[in-house]
């Protein structure tokens, strides 16, 4: 177990630094007032020591004093007060009167909670107080004073002193059971606080370890724990008289209140009084190994007694005195079943309880006082109180450490303040910044920001400083010192008292126990008013005649500069009527007057009134005595002020000023008044006022000068802004591009403006172009504008002028091209006045690239086949052609012609020409042939003369023939030495001759002739059929018989006809 270690060596110091950190941290108090309370703003205007502040509320008190032996240096004091906002609280207080808190300590512990009582219950204090005591033991043969209620929570304070005065010390220490008791009490304050707005505090005061403690339940806590070895650690070389036997000069059972005079034994080198029915460690029933209790013991397991423990049925379940564990349960003499000696730690069961009841929320606070406890028990006490809670004291010291308690229990919300207080123009930073409390800081102004003047930041927090202990509620607070000076170049436009700053204001935010903010009040100083030592400056411009200065905005620099030695020096502005006050002088001694003129020559004077005075006296400086200090208000409005000021007035006088001077003759037109070049007189020139307008002289006449031979002219003015202009002469202009009318002429008093001149020149004129766009909707490009011709120029009145051509053109830009197109006109005559030529430009988008091709046919010889034709005309650059080889009697193709395009291709831009060239086609000797055809009968009759088929054919041509039809005749045959009738023609003549026969008609048959001879006589003639024998058979005279014959014979040439024409089918 981490123990602390208190050194009560340097106890006086440490309470007192511990009451300073409780007091700084007042945000720990108690469970806080649920409801937000918002507190007035306290901003006093009226004497700020005579207000009596209420609870929650602040004010701001500010002064300033001058600072002895410094002009116009004060010290400035800020003091920031409020008053405890009061919290209904319960207090209720516990007291160890076990038997070693007799004599001394309880004597001072009473007069300590006597003392506590008049703090808290305070005239007209909602707060309440609660009174236990506590012990444990056997005292005149009875329990009536183990424990004991004083009072519930009362707000009498006699009734609770009463019932402290009584109290007496006995018996053992059974903290567990106090607390235990404290809480059921708190929990009932609670329960009754219906509208939850009271906080609820416990302070117990004790001097020593406990020595009882409640019973555990051992089934439960074997039970929750899983196990009886999760309660104990099993702890072996037992040395520590905390891990044993408590020394004493008894022993005390619990069960019948007996007492046992202890053995004094000697283990380990170390003392120990050994307890009743215990054995020397190290024997049978007392080893050096035990089981001890540890901090894992649930509260849930404490058997709280039900009964009076001031009674032995009450006191029936508590055990007594460290390092006897006795149960008769598990234990008898301290030997549980298994034979291990077994000890209860009952300070640790009572930090156990301690921290069970500080999670109930039945209070906010844990106070626990040691009285002179060694460092082993402090360290089970600082575990039992509430954080920060636990004071180890000295009995010397006790009340002091209750008065840090109740300042750290205050009864009342806690605060934590801020004061803003911002500078004023006129004073440098503050110097020799000092506070009571917290950090104060000078911030410049933050321009992002919009501030202009720079600020002290003062964080106070809480303020500490009690203006009155013995008073309740406390009334707290701080102060803030620092120094102001006027700063360097103070100057204001009025004489009279200033504040110190712009705005002092504190904002106090108010929070409850739980550090939730409930509130706030805030409330604003009255600045006190200074009066520094100052000089009042003023300017007074008068004309040149005495009369109103013309020049009434003019400014002018009055410097003052200081004592010699010191660097003071003061440059101040003003214009007539202007004045300033100044209020920046930190040193004695003697000032002089000076004055500087921006521009302009004055008569000047320096006249000094002292205060109120009507009577100056004229001089150029004044002496600040060293007593030269301030009045203030401190706050409180002021009646009278030291009359410690000057007034310096400083007088001007104007002077006269003058305009000129000179007309000339300016040749060459520069504007600059060359040696060669002569004045012009007679000219008349015109004073202008700075509008323009003609000034008049006191007969309402214009003022004009003429020009002399020396071409000079003045005029003599009061200071102001004035024009000039001239009258031009006929057939002159003004040169140079000069103006009738002078700019404005600004003199100011006693000054010259001799540059007023003006020169003349013949008239010329000048001839310029302009160039215009041609085409609807485009403007001229840059390129086009920059062939614009220069201007011709000094061109005399008369002259004929023809317009500048452009240096070329065209113009090519991108998608097309600009071509000039003509001027306006052709020429011009110069007429008294400029001219101008308009040119036109029109804009042209690029023809497409187009190309020609022809085809022509030649001989090699030249002889031309073909005339050239056109293959494609006009067409688009790329567009492809196509020709072709042709064919020519007697000729045959040789070759491309030279230079000839490709016979197919692409345009190109221009024309192609295609050629084919041939040559003459060497023929072979042909020969030839003759073919004749003739018709004859077989007996030689010509039957049709004789034709040509073919004549002079060429051999091999085709021919062909055909079979004819004769009346009479008969297709029989070809002739012999017949050629086919179809086919080709041969060299020399070739002959077909178609051969026919008669055709006979049929004879009737003959008479019998001699056998022996049976043809037909030579002479035989054929006869004819007639129409009258053709229908007659043969020898018979039978007419139907003839017919017969003659159909056959009919038929008979019918088919002979159809195979000759079969036949001559087959020739062709």
């Amino acid at each position: 177990m981490l123990k602390k270690v208190y050194r009560f060596a340097k106890k006086q110091s440490r309470i007192y630094s511990k009451l300073m950190t409780l007091i700084l941290s007042i945000a720990i108090v108690f469970t806080g007032i649920p409801q937000s309370r918002v507190f007035a703003n306290n901003g006093n205007n009226g004497p700020v020591d005579n207000i009596e502040l209420e609870e929650g509320n602040a004010r701001v008190i500010k002064t300033a004093e001058p600072v002895p032996g410094s002009i116009n240096k004060w010290k400035i004091k800020v003091r920031v007060e409020y008053k405890d906002l009061n919290v209904p609280t319960d207090v209720l207080i516990s007291v160890d009167r076990s038997g070693s808190m007799a004599g001394d300590r309880m004597s001072d512990a009473k007069a300590t909670v006597n003392a506590l009582l008049d703090k808290i219950l305070y005239a007209g204090s909602s707060h309440k107080i609660a009174l236990h005591s506590y012990s444990y033991g056997y005292l005149a043969g009875n329990y009536s004073n183990s424990w004991k209620k004083h009072t519930g929570f009362e707000t009498n304070k006699q009734i609770l002193s009463d019932e402290v005065n009584a109290m007496s010390a006995g018996g053992g220490t059974f903290t567990q059971m106090a607390l235990h008791k404290a809480n059921l009490e708190m929990a009932t304050a609670k329960a009754e606080d219906t509208e939850n707005i009271r906080n609820r505090a416990i302070i117990l005061i004790t001097d020593g370890r406990p020595t009882a403690g409640y019973k555990v339940d051992m089934d439960k806590l074997s039970q929750e724990l899983g196990g009886l070895s999760n309660a104990f650690d099993w702890k072996t070389g037992i040395i520590s008289d905390s891990d044993y036997d408590h020394s004493r000069d008894s022993v005390q059972n619990a069960s019948d209140g007996s007492t046992t005079v202890p053995t004094k034994v000697t283990q380990n080198g170390k003392s120990y009084y050994k307890g009743a029915n215990l054995q020397k460690l190290g024997t049978t029933y007392a080893p050096r190994n035990a089981l001890v209790s540890n901090g894992n013991i649930p509260a849930s397991t404490f058997i709280y007694t039900d009964d009076d423990p001031n009674t032995a049925a009450g006191r029936s379940n508590i055990i007594n005195r460290i390092g006897w564990g006795y149960d008769s349960k598990y234990a008898v003499h301290g030997i549980d079943q298994q034979g291990r000696h077994m000890y209860w730690d009952i300070a640790e069961n009572t930090a156990i309880e301690a921290n069970e009841i500080k999670k109930s929320g039945n209070f906010s606070r844990l106070y626990i006082v040691g009285l002179e406890t060694d460092d082993d028990t402090n360290a089970y006490l600082d575990r039992m109180a509430t954080e920060g809670d636990f004071y180890p004291t000295t009995l010397a010291n006790l009340s002091n450490t209750i008065d840090s308690i109740y300042a750290d229990m205050e009864l009342h919300t806690t605060s934590d303040a801020i004061l803003k207080d911002i500078m004023t123009e006129g004073f440098k930073e503050p110097e020799d910044i000092n506070v009571t409390g917290g950090t104060a800081t000078y911030k410049a102004p933050n321009l992002e920001l919009g501030e202009t003047n720079g600020h002290i930041e003062w964080d106070i927090g809480t303020p500490s400083q009690i203006v009155d202990k013995n008073e309740y509620p406390h009334t707290r607070y701080e102060e803030l010192t620092y120094t102001l000076t006027v700063e360097e170049g103070w100057e204001k436009s009025v004489s009279e008292t200033f504040k110190t700053n712009g705005k002092t204001e504190v904002v106090i935010d108010i929070f409850n126990a739980n550090n939730e903010k409930i509130g706030e009040t805030s409330a604003e100083a009255v600045s006190p008013e200074v009066d520094p030592t100052k000089y009042t400056v003023e300017k007074d411009l008068k004309g040149f005649d005495g009369g109103e200065a013309q020049l009434a905005d003019e400014s002018f620099t009055i410097t003052v500069t200081g004592p010699e030695g010191s660097s003071y020096k003061k440059d101040i502005v003003l214009k007539s009527g202007g004045k300033s006050v100044v209020g920046d002088l930190t040193t004695a001694g003697k000032y002089t007057i000076s004055e500087s003129i921006g521009s302009g020559d004055y008569d000047k004077t320096f006249k000094i009134f002292v205060g109120d005075s009507e009577t100056g006296v004229e001089t150029d400086s004044f002496t600040v005595q060293p007593d030269g200090s301030v009045k203030i208000s401190g706050g409180k409005l002021q009646d009278d002020y030291t009359l410690n000021d000057i007034r310096i007035v400083v007088t001007n006088k104007e002077k006269i000023a003058k305009i000129g001077d000179y007309v000339w003759n300016d040749i060459n037109n520069d504007g600059i008044q060359d040696s060669e070049e002569s004045p012009q007189k007679g000219v008349t020139v015109r004073l202008l006022d700075k509008n323009g307008n003609p000034v008049k002289d006191q007969e309402g006449k214009d003022i004009t000068a003429i020009t002399g031979e020396d071409g000079k002219y003045y005029f003599e003015v009061a200071p102001g802004s004035y024009k000039v202009s001239i009258d031009v002469p006929s057939g002159y202009s003004l040169s140079n591009g000069q103006q009738e009318i002078s700019d404005q002429i600004k003199l100011a008093s006693g000054q010259q403006n001799l540059d007023a001149d003006f020169g003349l020149i013949m008239k010329t004129y000048k001839v310029t172009h302009e160039f215009v766009s041609g085409t609807e909707g485009k403007e001229l490009p840059d390129k086009v504008k920059a062939l614009l011709p220069e201007n011709q120029t000094d061109i005399a009145n008369g002259t004929d002028v023809t317009p500048t051509a452009p240096s070329q053109p065209t113009v090519d830009v991108d998608g097309g091209t600009w071509t000039f197109d003509s001027y306006d006109k052709d020429s011009v005559t110069i007429n008294n006045s400029d001219e101008k030529f308009v040119g036109t430009w029109k804009f042209a988008k690029p023809q497409p690239k187009t190309g020609n091709v022809y085809v022509k046919y030649v001989a090699e010889d030249g002889t031309v086949l073909k005339d050239a034709v056109a293959v494609k005309e006009n067409a688009p650059e790329g567009e492809d052609y196509t020709t072709e080889q042709k064919e020519f009697d007697g000729y045959v193709f040789l070759k491309m012609g030279e230079g000839s395009a490709a016979a197919n291709g692409n345009v190109v831009e221009g024309d192609l020409y295609v050629t084919y060239v041939y040559r003459l086609e060497e023929k072979p000797e042909l020969k030839t042939g003759n073919v004749y055809v003739k018709y004859v009968a077989e007996d030689g009759i010509v039957l049709e003369d004789t034709a040509v088929v073919k004549e002079n054919a060429s051999e091999g041509e085709a021919y062909t023939t055909e079979q004819k039809e004769f009346d009479g005749y008969t297709f029989i045959r070809m002739g012999e030495d017949s050629a086919a009738a179809n086919g080709t023609v041969v060299e020399g003549d070739l002959y077909v001759t178609y051969v026919y026969k008669p055709t006979k008609l049929p004879q009737a048959p003959e008479k019998p002739t001699d056998p022996e001879d049976p043809e037909k006589p030579d002479n035989q003639e054929e006869i004819e059929v007639s129409e009258e024998t053709s229908t007659k058979g043969p020898k018979t005279g039978d007419e139907s018989m003839l017919s017969l014959y003659a159909i056959i014979t009919l038929l008979s040439g019918s088919l002979l006809t159809v195979l000759g024409l079969r036949r001559r089918k087959n020739h062709f």
